[in-house]
């Protein structure tokens, strides 16, 4: 969770974490959230190991909305 940069939307249900160690993790939001609502970022509550877990943690934007992701996927270059 400390590791998290920055992150961008891709798609309409979809956001990628950048990490400081350059990894691209493709989060995939739950059907109700639409990404354009983090393109100003988001904040979560720092769970108890520090982990961002699928199914279990919940983002919120900086414009009001909370979601949660359904799973991850990291992004590895061709």
């Amino acid at each position: 969770m400390n590791s998290i940069l920055g992150v961008q939307r891709f798609g309409e249900r979809y956001i990628d974490l950048v990490t400081r160690d350059r990894k691209q993790i493709r989060a995939r939001l739950e059907k109700k959230c639409q990404a354009r609502s983090f393109y100003s970022g988001f904040y979560m509550e720092k769970s108890s190991d520090g982990q961002i877990c699928a199914d279990r943690d919940i983002l919120h934007s900086r414009t009001g909305s909370k979601c949660e992701i359904d799973r991850f996927r990291l992004l590895v270059p061709e």
